[in-house]
């Protein structure tokens, strides 16, 4: 059974009295991916699957609470759906797998020519 992690840490809000409230804000880790591979076929929002390796691992611990921390490289995108509809790149939810196919052949076409300059 696949296991979820929530991300989502909450962090109030910087508020002008201190004496008041602050609302609490969720914030996510941001996720940084840069490829040889055209990424525009991902939808701007939804659920992918991926391949990992985790560089490292942290615990900080204070009178706070303890912070947990991993680097992780992403290795591969495994399979991805959108969750709109249609999102801003025009591509409706029931394309992911299509989607998929289609960076897989454009993968092997990499691969290919790449092997083809080394010979």
């Amino acid at each position: 059974m696949a296991k979820s992690i929530d991300l989502g840490m909450k962090m109030p809000e910087p508020s002008v009295t201190p004496a008041q409230d602050a609302p609490e804000k969720v914030h996510f880790p941001s996720l940084y991916v840069d490829s040889d591979e055209d990424l525009s076929e991902l939808p701007d929002s939804g659920t992918m699957t991926i391949q990992y390796s985790v560089r490292s691992r942290s615990k900080t611990e204070n009178d706070d609470g303890a912070r947990h921390s991993i680097t992780i490289d992403v290795t591969k995108i495994v399979d991805f759906d959108g969750d709109a509809e249609n999102d801003a790149n025009g591509n409706s939810s029931d394309d992911g797998e299509a989607n998929l196919d289609k960076l897989a052949e454009e993968e092997m076409e990499s691969r290919k020519s790449k092997t083809e300059e080394q010979e």
